[in-house]
């Protein structure tokens, strides 16, 4: 089968969907499958090709995707047309309805090729009270409604989406729910996990909570700073770290750190990546996501890979990773007492985090790049054979 992937954002551009559209790439061409991934830029130094030499990258040059310029968008959908008429693929997949499944739609006008629209959260959910998706704009709402009415297929992450996905125009005809894939845990070095060990050793005598997340009010991140008083009264030597970077919402944050006088509890670590992060998952204790929202975080699984016990939002489509009492617990949203409660149990209670991060790190094979590239390739085979 020959597939053609299409993002319209890809790494160095580090995110969830980022990540998702590099690993199912790999994980589907690791089937054996003919796997071409358009990007905006050239993307080989990312891509890890198989044994059959695929995914190729096809570096499609975007140009400046903002939604005044029209002449770029132009530009784009005939770059896109070319490469997709010279593949001759049998089916595409959009990471994204806009502008991915748009600039797909507007291309195959000249020949009916089956289109897999995948949705990553906020593409669809729209949550008026913290002013999140891209529905909120008529505009946008109006064009993913387009896209979804004319897409073969649409993916979705969680049962928690396929709500919003039906809100936005979608139909339970095409939808099918896939997970978030994850890939094999990294094999790390001692040397690199020591090296972060040293750089956080001023608090090496106390349990380790981290999150990993973006720096937006939709991750929940002030809660969980409003929680560490009650933590750090019970468990004083009890650490968290903060990783990413933000501007309004992490001077919010330092604030908010410094009027509860908890500045020797809480470590902004700035954005991390490879070695770093995954050192950082493997020395931590326990792992909190305090979402306000989440479709299904991949931080979660790549947490539970290393046996980590964790903390999180009972919300989105975290409780389809989570199960509450065995591989985790879950708090309602937006509630510190509450989050503060399940950290220090789990801080007390060795026995039981060591309990959880194994069952965790057994759950969480469900997830697996094998198993998840599987389920979309059957997914293709049902659209091409319709």
């Amino acid at each position: 089968m020959k597939i053609c992937m299409l993002t319209s954002s890809f790494l160095p551009t580090i995110g969830g969907m980022q990540m998702q559209a590099k690993w199912l790439a790999e994980g589907i061409a690791e089937q054996g499958e003919e796997v071409y991934l358009l990007t905006p830029n050239d993307a080989t130094y990312y891509i890890d090709q198989k044994e059959n030499g695929f995914p190729k990258n096809i570096n499609l040059n975007f140009k400046d995707i903002s939604p005044i310029n029209l002449k770029g968008h132009v530009a784009n959908i005939f770059k896109l047309r070319k490469a997709i008429s010279k593949i001759n693929p049998d089916i595409i997949q959009a990471f994204s309805p806009l502008p991915d499944g748009l600039y797909v739609i507007l291309t195959r006008c000249h020949k009916k090729i089956p289109l897999i629209v995948r949705s990553h959260g906020e593409d669809i959910v729209k949550i008026k009270e913290i002013n999140y998706g891209y529905r909120l704009n008529p505009i946008y709402s109006n064009i993913i409604k387009f896209v979804l009415k004319r897409c073969d297929r649409h993916v979705c992450n969680s049962d928690a989406t396929i709500r919003y996905a039906l809100e936005a125009g979608s139909s339970k005809e095409k939808i099918r729910k896939i997970h978030n894939c994850i890939p094999p845990p990294r094999e790390l070095k001692e040397r690199e996990i020591e090296k972060i060990r040293e750089k956080y050793k001023t608090f090496s005598d106390g349990k380790i909570i981290l999150t990993l997340s973006g720096m937006r009010t939709l991750k929940g991140l002030d809660y969980l700073i409003k929680a560490m008083p009650e933590v750090l009264k019970e468990h004083p030597s009890t650490h968290l770290i903060l990783t990413s970077k933000g501007e309004e919402y992490e001077k919010y944050l330092r604030n908010l750190i410094k009027k509860l006088g908890i500045e020797r509890g809480v470590t902004f670590a700035g954005f991390v990546a490879g070695d770093e992060k995954h050192a950082l998952l493997k020395i931590s204790d326990i792992f909190c996501i305090p979402s306000v929202y989440d479709s299904f975080p991949t931080a979660i699984l790549e947490a539970m890979q290393y046996g980590t016990a964790i903390v999180a939002s009972n919300v989105g489509g975290i409780p389809e990773a989570i199960e509450n009492g065995k591989t985790g617990l879950l708090t309602p949203p937006k509630n510190p007492s509450e989050l503060s409660m399940a950290i220090n149990l789990l801080v007390s209670d060795d026995k039981m985090r060591e309990r959880m991060g194994i069952e965790a790190k057994e759950t969480v094979k469900e997830f697996s790049i094998q198993n998840i590239a599987k389920e979309y390739i059957n997914l293709y085979g049902q659209a091409i054979n319709v």
